[in-house]
């Protein structure tokens, strides 16, 4: 499905044909709302490096033969040394600032912190570094004033999670709608405004779940 389709849908199925801004928006919300969260759809793995000397790497800067990603959540940083893969430990900015500032350590980075939408780095690389990037991504092809046929996973993949909630939101916030606002209260601690997004949220979750684990098949154990 496009953006387009979408804000189509959505007014027909509340009938109405003279609110497609507040749909946009809508949509942009659910989107904005659920883009924090783990799916399958939206893990990503990126591969840049570090410069010699230097300690932090902002999101969307170049380094190298890769750019710096900009992530939702990081699963893990890995640098390669020796053709072998090593995971960095995230630590807290307070720490990472206090054991820079104490040795002036240069080397292979053992350690990151995430602050100020840069990755800083303990002991401060020593050398250009290959860094392997697991994270959760932000999918940016849609927005209020993309065009009808714009598309991503929000569309398609979790097209009706996205639906469900923009719909709910609409109904809630411009229509004043008391039927939806007394179902969302009664919604409280599921994270979603409707039993149509709940059932959404549920599909979507049990579906990354099963490709997490290999789509439920037996796998063979070493003896």
């Amino acid at each position: 499905m496009a953006y387009g389709d979408m804000v189509s849908r959505i007014g027909s199925e509340l009938q109405r044909s003279d609110i497609d801004d507040q749909i946009k928006r809508g949509i942009c919300t659910a989107i904005a709302h659920w883009g924090r969260r783990r799916f399958y759809f939206n893990e990503g793995r990126g591969v840049w490096e570090t410069t010699s000397g230097t300690r932090d790497y902002a999101e969307g800067a170049s380094t190298g033969s890769g750019t710096v990603p900009t992530v939702k959540l990081t699963d893990t940083l890995k640098v390669t040394v020796s053709g072998s893969d090593y995971t960095l430990n995230e630590r807290g900015w307070n720490y990472i600032e206090d054991v820079t500032t104490r040795s002036g350590l240069t080397g292979i980075p053992l350690d990151f912190a995430y602050y100020r939408n840069s990755y800083w780095f303990y002991p401060v690389p020593s050398a250009s570094m290959t860094i392997t990037h697991a994270y959760v991504k932000e999918l940016t092809e849609v927005s209020f004033s993309s065009t009808a046929n714009a598309s991503n996973a929000w569309m398609t993949d979790a097209e009706e999670l996205i639906r469900q909630r923009a719909k709910a939101i609409v109904r809630i916030d411009v229509l004043d709608n008391a039927y939806a606002k007394a179902e969302a209260s009664n919604m409280l601690g599921s994270n979603c405004l409707s039993t149509l997004e709940k059932a959404a949220l549920d599909s979507v979750v049990g579906e990354t779940s099963q490709k997490a684990s290999g789509g439920g098949r037996i796998k063979p154990t070493n003896f």
